[in-house]
């Protein structure tokens, strides 16, 4: 029985040992180069925690792929799903990150003009209470009522997922040529630089807004 190959497997086991080394060395040099030039959170801790989340998704695709049809089908399968898993979630926290901020802004935005409208109407605190209190029942109403219509679970969730499911778990298409292959894993290796930097820029803002409304009110 003829085994199932990964998407980098034909082409990674045709190169000759110093050609792999070679393409080692690159690809980590690149990597680490990418992580010192791109943004940061600011926060030590929250950086590191996506570095390891990164690092451990770019060793279950890049690794797992090269090997596939040699590694017991136990590990190939639990790499598969590690990597699916993480993928998937990342770009649904990053999904819910964008749209909880602009929910955020926009709701802050109508709540100071409607108090500031009613400041200059002189009308009493008592409805700026019961103004708030309306906003904090009907706002997160309206947001879930938002996300359902707008179908966002299924542009940050399920599409990722059979995506990813499609590339990792059907591995399709494979890699033919040497292009074709450093192709694949340089651009497993960029686009995680890039999720790291866009998720480290929108936590940073996040955490800004949040201290810029709490100062406001």
């Amino acid at each position: 029985m003829k085994k199932s190959k990964g998407l980098t497997e034909k082409i990674w086991s045709s190169i000759d040992e110093d050609k792999k080394i070679k393409w080692r060395f690159f690809s980590v040099v690149t990597a680490v180069i990418g992580v010192l030039l791109i943004e940061k959170s600011g926060n030590e801790y929250f950086d590191w925690f996506l570095k390891l989340l990164t690092t451990i998704f770019l060793f279950a695709v890049i690794h797992t792929q090269r090997s596939y049809s040699k590694i017991t089908p136990k590990l190939r399968k639990f790499n598969t799903k590690v990597a699916i898993i993480l993928g998937t979630w990342a770009i649904v926290v990053f999904g819910l990150a964008i749209y909880l901020q602009v929910i955020i802004v926009v709701s802050a935005q109508v709540f100071l003009h409607e108090t500031e409208n009613m400041m200059n109407q002189g009308l009493s605190q008592y409805y700026q209470i019961t103004l708030l209190i309306v906003f904090l029942v009907v706002i997160p109403i309206a947001t879930i009522n938002t996300y359902k219509s707008l179908k966002i679970n299924d542009l940050i969730f399920h599409l990722p997922k059979a995506g990813l499911f499609k590339l990792l778990a059907r591995r399709e298409p494979k890699a033919s040529t040497f292009i074709e292959f450093a192709y694949l894993e340089l651009a497993a290796i960029i686009l995680c630089l890039i999720y790291f930097s866009s998720i480290a820029v929108v936590a940073r803002s996040f955490i800004d807004l949040i201290i810029l409304l709490m100062s406001l009110f």
